[in-house]
């Protein structure tokens, strides 16, 4: 009996025939010498129609599924039993040269890992980089904004002062900007 069939169907109409019988056909057939891309849903109908008194009401869908899952079972099977033939010598050189391969394989693998990472590293790093000039940018920016805000308001309060305070404030303005000596020669 195939792994699949003991699970069961589940569901749709119950079959006219035994998937044990599907089974058994196939590997006849297999062990035959009969190549497996020849062995199929249409070839398994037919003999059980003919030899073994089945209807002729399969579904080539469905027992083409099982024909696959006999077929998948059987080579699994077969490669499995040449893997056995082979001397303990064999495998355990098989073994130590997948070994290699595989740490092989591993060290490539993490060599690449870790050129990876390296760039993502440098990459954030200049992403901090840029984070904190423009931190530092926006800083002066602010300074700036604050300074000019605070002379605005300054003029602003100047110019709309009264007529009287508004003369000393210009003396006084007067008196704090840089001064050119005309008389001097």
């Amino acid at each position: 009996m195939t792994k699949n069939t003991a699970q069961g169907k589940q569901g749709g109409r119950p079959l006219s025939y035994p998937p044990e019988l599907v089974y058994a056909i196939v590997e006849r057939h297999l062990e035959g010498g009969m190549p497996i891309a020849k062995v199929d849903a249409g070839l398994v109908k037919q003999e059980l129609c003919e030899i073994y008194g089945v209807k002729g009401t399969i579904r080539l869908e469905s027992l083409q599924r099982l024909v696959e899952n006999a077929v998948a079972e059987l080579r699994q099977s077969q490669d499995r039993a040449l893997l056995d033939t082979l001397p303990e010598t064999v495998t355990a050189s098989i073994d130590h040269f997948m070994a290699g391969a595989r740490d092989a394989f591993a060290i490539m693998v993490a060599e690449q890992y870790a050129k990876s990472q390296a760039d993502a590293n440098m990459q954030c790093e200049e992403l901090r980089s840029d984070k904190r000039s423009a931190q530092c940018h926006i800083a002066e920016l602010e300074t700036e904004k604050a300074r000019l805000q605070k002379d605005i308001h300054q003029r602003l309060r100047i110019k709309f002062r009264d007529p009287v305070t508004r003369g000393n404030a210009a003396a006084v303005e007067f008196r704090d900007q840089p001064r050119h000596d005309v008389n001097r020669h």
